[in-house]
């Protein structure tokens, strides 16, 4: 890309039972890209980017974020809410995140607030697969049923 190339950063976030999804979207990136060469098209994935030893997970991607802005969110659940962020990072008032995901959601429309509700342009997707689900449920270990069911309410709540 030429320095006048204008680029759109595509952060896509997820917990990880839609990896699929992930990885889909992805090529979805790579294949607008090809269809606007003036444009550069980067899809951001926490995978590839560089974390290093002294901050959390969490704390790497907020501070990216808030770094380099996002002009489209793509945000991907299915059965889980997330993994917990723990005690580290929270909410202004001090309540927990119930998961990652749900922080950079919240990061997403801070954004989208403190830029004039310009970016980024926010888009939630559920994949609508219960047949799936219920498979997952009953062929997955008795002492870990609880957890999916509590998982798949919290997305459904979210």
């Amino acid at each position: 890309m030429t320095k006048s190339s204008r680029v759109i950063r595509v952060f896509i976030s997820s917990p990880s039972d839609v990896h699929q999804e992930r990885e889909a979207a992805r090529r979805v990136v790579t294949r607008v890209q090809r269809l606007y060469p003036g444009m550069e098209l980067q899809a951001v994935l926490w995978e590839e980017l560089a974390l290093p030893a002294t901050a959390s997970f969490q704390q790497t991607i907020d501070y990216l974020l808030e770094r380099k802005p996002i002009d489209i969110a793509v945000l991907i659940f299915w059965s889980r809410l997330g993994s917990p962020l723990g005690d580290l990072i929270t909410r202004p008032d001090g309540t927990p995140y119930r998961s990652g995901t749900e922080r950079e959601f919240d990061l997403m429309l801070a954004a989208y607030e403190q830029s004039g509700q310009q970016r980024p342009i926010i888009l939630a997707y559920r994949r609508d697969d219960d047949e799936s689900f219920n498979s997952k449920l009953n062929s997955g270990p008795g002492e870990g049923l609880e957890e999916m069911i509590r998982q798949r309410k919290l997305v459904e709540s979210f």
